[in-house]
């Protein structure tokens, strides 16, 4: 029997197709599947109740894992690991357990983007193999289905 887990967006913005990403690694499929955030606000919040699983030292991506097992990518901008952490303030760290909704990183979209960088931002599913179906739904949310 199949079970849907719904994920509220991390990021709010414009949620489109991973395929539509500017970013190979990112539309192929081969860093996860899930979605994308076009025109991001200038906050990431937890997206469900979880543990900190990476959070790159350039501060521009965090991994949380869910209670269910869900290990997502938050992925903020293509290429801005070129900024070495400039625009980006984190409030979470490796390890810390988190509660959906609490803001875990600010980040300045409006000076990332004047740099030249796209803030198109990816949400990926990173242990994907694992759930039958990922799909987009209207609004701001993904749908993981297990198995």
């Amino acid at each position: 029997m199949m079970r849907d887990i719904i994920i509220d967006s991390p990021v709010h913005g414009q949620l489109i197709d991973l395929s539509d990403v500017k970013e190979d690694m990112f539309s192929s499929g081969a860093l996860g599947r899930g979605a994308a955030v076009a025109h991001p606000d200038s906050k990431v919040y937890a997206p469900f109740d979880g543990v900190i699983s990476v959070l790159f030292p350039t501060d521009h991506a965090i991994g949380i894992y869910s209670k269910d097992g869900i290990g997502l990518l938050i992925h903020i901008g293509i290429d801005t690991v070129e900024l070495r952490g400039q625009y980006f303030h984190p409030y979470v760290k490796k390890g810390d357990t988190v509660e959906k909704g609490q803001l875990l990183m600010e980040f300045d979209a409006e000076a990332i983007q004047k740099a030249g960088y796209d803030m198109t931002t990816p949400i990926v599913v990173t242990n994907f193999e694992e759930y039958d179906q990922i799909t987009i739904t209207s609004g701001q949310q993904m749908v993981v289905c297990l198995q």
